[in-house]
């Protein structure tokens, strides 16, 4: 019997709002569903405009002209473009780190989950309770707009399918094109009149509320992702999302696979033969400071890597994934990002993250029209988890090296 609902709406930025477990077969709603399929040619996701909800931090007035001066000892005019009665405010172009979240229970009641874990009642029945932690980043241009946020529950992301049957991931990501307008506070994307709209409460500190769930999420401003990582030494999970249709496999593996540009081979490193129990499987997810020579590229004038965690069913029994005779079972929308320390990644593919190692979500980037992705902070330990599902994944394996 499935135990009480808590009802975590968290930032949708156009995906619809789906159920995820927490812990004890209790749930945790989140929105933004993660589609495997991520080809080229998908139109941009379509965003509500915005408003301040109840816990929302109060906006800055921006309706009040600047005093100018006038006489004959007047300043001399602007003739820069910009009205002398433009609204002021800060201008909030530059990176962001997600701090919190508040949310409504199910009850009706708000809870704020900070970057911190804290417990969260999971069954009120007996008390149980899993922790909880959001984590989240941002980075604003002028043009340009790219984010990832999500829960974790006892450090890993997380699947699930609610009552009506669908199916979610506790973490979400977009990178779209648009315009920034500093008047408004609003990121206005391209193609249509969606409106990512901000409120301000300092030059440091803005949030963001969702239309649909009501639920607010607070950024801090930073100038980095966070402690660079210089090594993975971690665990992989897996995780069927309907345990008693998932299986069997004839032989179920967990391996990584790398991105590679166009005529490159892809390569497959850290293949584990698995065992689930209950619904969950692992797998050891360790790294040294430089990737496999076999994995890193050159691309876009950076020496870098993407791996996708996958969980397939080797059914050649050669210990490797092929596409033509296995069966992929799960692909992981959080992947692993290594780029060359001392490398310049402005302008590329990789400008959002920073030297080393990071996890990010990967998704369309319509600022390409090509696979790409967007990091989490690394402020804390990110725990990677595969959605397995119950049969093959017919959309393949991403490729951020296109």
């Amino acid at each position: 019997m499935r135990n009480s609902w808590l009802c975590l709406g968290a930032l949708t930025w156009g995906c619809s709002s789906a159920v995820v477990p927490a812990a004890n077969d209790a749930a945790v709603t989140a929105d933004g569903a993660t589609a495997l399929d991520v080809t080229a040619g998908d139109t941009p996701p379509s965003v509500d405009d915005v408003s301040a909800g109840p816990d929302a931090q109060p906006p800055v007035d921006v309706s009040a002209a600047r005093d100018v001066p006038a006489g004959p000892d007047a300043a001399p005019p602007n003739d820069s473009g910009t009205p002398v009665d433009a609204p002021a405010g800060p201008v909030i172009l530059g990176r962001w780190r997600a701090v919190a979240i508040t949310v409504s229970t199910g009850t009706g009641e708000r809870v704020r989950l900070t970057d911190v874990d804290q417990p969260v009642v999971t069954d009120p029945s007996t008390g149980m309770t899993a922790p909880f932690r959001a984590n989240g980043f941002l980075t604003l241009e002028e043009t340009r707009l790219s984010m990832a946020f999500g829960l974790l529950a006892s450090g890993y992301f997380y699947a699930s399918t609610d009552a009506s049957g669908m199916d979610s991931y506790s973490a979400s990501g977009v990178t779209v094109p648009g315009l920034y307008d500093p008047a408004t506070q609003s990121f206005n994307i391209s193609g249509g009149a969606s409106a990512v709209r901000f409120t301000v409460a300092s030059a440091d500190r803005i949030s963001y509320t969702d239309p649909g769930s009501g639920s607010v999420t607070e950024y801090e401003r930073v100038t980095a992702l966070g402690l660079a990582r210089t090594t993975v030494n971690s665990v992989a999970g897996a995780q069927l999302r309907h345990p008693t249709s998932a299986s069997p496999f004839t032989r179920p593996r967990a391996a990584v696979l790398w991105a590679a540009p166009a005529g490159s081979a892809r390569v497959e490193t850290h293949g584990y033969a698995i065992t689930f129990m209950g619904n969950f499987a692992s797998m050891p997810l360790v790294l040294g400071s430089t990737p496999e020579a076999s994995v890193i590229h050159t691309v876009d004038g950076v020496s870098a890597a993407v791996g996708y965690p996958i969980v397939y069913d080797d059914l050649d029994g050669d210990g490797r994934f092929d596409g033509a005779t296995d069966v992929l079972r799960g692909v992981s929308p959080v992947v692993i990002v290594w780029t060359e320390p001392g490398a310049s990644l402005s302008g590329t593919r990789f400008r959002e993250v920073q030297a080393g190692y990071v996890f990010a979500h990967a998704h369309t980037d319509y600022t390409r029209g090509a696979d790409g992705f967007a990091p989490f902070a690394t402020t804390r330990e990110v725990g990677v988890n595969v959605p397995v599902e119950d049969g093959r994944v017919t959309a393949g394996v991403p490729n951020a090296m296109r």
